[in-house]
């Protein structure tokens, strides 16, 4: 049991932070980019995936946020900017406002669960375009990547035992009507569920 958090805080003023969405139609190909640009991806590097419905089908879309020299962050991600992004709203921004525009959800009633995965593998991949392709509206699978310098802290350093790389998946649905949330709260469970044999630690 935690009794006490300490917290080491660093200055930061300035960062290169936004999104990058990407056409729809791409799921598995931007999937398997975002594996490698992770896997490469230094400590002042963090993105987070996101894929949505749509009407033209399944998105990708990037969060963004590099603290350092923002042309070495620029340089860091022209092999995003490579696979040819929808809408491009990466920019210099002070860290106060990128964390008050990052989250774009408002208050709403919903269904959410999470897994943490060892991999994105194939089988991953192939799961996640399946259930996307076939997504109610206002549902996502945010995939969080655990990183840089959290696996170089030992296991039984913290209470946070996740210290090797790893992915975590945090699957959503939300709902206006009764019907939505029949829809929402079934497409969250049958995604889990297939999840669960490749899942570290179980929702």
């Amino acid at each position: 049991m935690a009794t006490g958090l300490e917290y080491r805080l660093h200055p930061v003023s300035d960062v290169l932070a936004g999104t990058l969405t990407y056409p729809a139609g791409r799921i598995p190909d931007l999937l398997q980019a975002f594996v490698r640009f992770v896997a490469a991806a230094p400590d002042e590097m963090n993105v987070v995936g996101e894929v949505l419905p749509s009407d033209q089908g399944a998105r990708f879309h990037m969060l963004v946020c590099h603290c350092g020299d923002p042309g070495q962050g620029n340089d860091l991600l022209k092999p995003l900017r490579a696979l040819k992004p929808q809408e491009d709203k990466i920019r210099i921004a002070s860290y106060l406002e990128t964390q008050t525009t990052i989250n774009p959800y408002a208050p709403a009633a919903h269904f959410q669960t999470d897994l943490v995965l060892p991999e994105l593998s194939e089988a991953a991949i192939a799961a996640t375009t399946s259930a996307a392709n076939d997504a109610p509206p206002n549902t996502r699978a945010f995939i969080v990547p655990i990183y840089g310098a959290i696996p170089r802290v030992g296991v039984n350093e913290t209470a946070f035992p996740l210290r090797q790389p790893c992915y975590e998946l945090d699957i959503m649905g939300r709902w206006n009507s009764s019907t939505e949330k029949e829809n929402a709260v079934q497409w969250v469970r049958a995604l889990r569920d297939k999840f669960r044999t490749l899942a570290r630690i179980p929702a």
